[in-house]
């Protein structure tokens, strides 16, 4: 399961090499990719990595899923939780 508010393209290209090897019902994915979100320093400003994820999530039959309003970012993979946020100063 991923979740976060945006995604970069290495970590979307990432995502996508998992795909590879994981089964498609175990893959979850849910962003908000709206321009605040890039305002804020979340995701590519061009929106790379969403096109990236988008088009290899359509290749393994696995769906993006938009929440508007995340601000921290989770991934979970078997057994290991990672939580991050950004820190602006």
């Amino acid at each position: 399961m991923f979740i976060a508010p945006g995604i970069r393209a290495p970590v979307a290209m990432a995502l996508a090499r998992a795909m590879e090897i994981v089964p498609t019902g175990a893959v979850h994915l849910v962003l908000d990719v709206d321009a605040e979100v890039c305002r804020l320093g979340y995701g590519d400003k061009d929106f790379k990595g969403m096109e990236i994820l988008q088009a290899e999530a359509e290749k393994h039959g696995v769906t993006v899923n938009h929440h508007p309003g995340i601000r921290i970012g989770l991934l979970i993979a078997d057994d290991t939780t990672l939580i991050y946020s950004r820190h602006r100063c």
